[in-house]
């Protein structure tokens, strides 16, 4: 596969595709490039976020050898829906049978947005309406830390069009904030 050298967006949606799918030697090896070309600090932070992602990702999977043949989803549930975990530790003193504690955990959403609130800039809230038509609620408190990415032919995303969001159908990916009154903080997001 050959990818355009000036898209770094490209490359950071194969290295996220890489380790989704549990190939951590090849994740690492595209966020190693990414770092060694990255020009901008946020492209410099994407890339070290990737790294220790992929790093946190071999962790996880080394603590539990059998959490790769268990957590694949090959679609044979029509209910089921793939969660990626980038993080995770076990608590002291747990066993192999014991329920793991995760630190962090990035979940994805696809749908369409149907609020955008983006007057306290650089925070920004979104309502993205889910497939079952239910409306979530997700926030970031700095859009600039925020990973984005489009697809051919689709206007890039800016915070200073953000308004003009209502209606794009997209992927968000999250971690998920109980307590708080959004679902989750914003980690990346993906414009079709």
């Amino acid at each position: 596969m050959q990818l355009d050298p000036g898209q770094s967006h490209y490359q950071i949606n194969l290295a996220y595709l890489l380790l989704n799918n549990r190939r951590y030697a090849e994740a690492r090896i595209m966020a190693k490039r990414i770092l060694a070309v990255a020009t901008s600090t946020g492209e410099k932070e994407v890339a070290n976020n990737l790294m220790q992602q992929v790093q946190q990702a071999e962790e996880w999977a080394a603590r539990k050898p059998n959490a790769a043949s268990t957590s694949q989803n090959d679609g044979s549930s029509p209910n089921s829906t793939p969660v990626t975990v980038l993080a995770g530790s076990a608590g002291p003193n747990t066993s192999s049978d014991a329920p793991v504690a995760l630190k962090k955990q990035l979940y994805g959403v696809e749908g369409s947005i149907s609020a955008v609130e983006c007057d306290k800039k650089p925070e920004v809230t979104l309502n993205v309406d889910l497939p079952s038509g239910r409306p979530v609620t997700f926030y970031t408190s700095d859009f600039a830390k925020v990973g984005l990415s489009w697809a051919e032919g689709v206007s890039e995303p800016n915070l200073s069009t953000c308004a003009e969001w209502k209606g794009r159908h997209v992927k968000l990916w999250f971690f998920a904030t109980p307590g708080k009154e959004y679902a989750g903080e914003i980690s990346k997001i993906y414009f079709f």
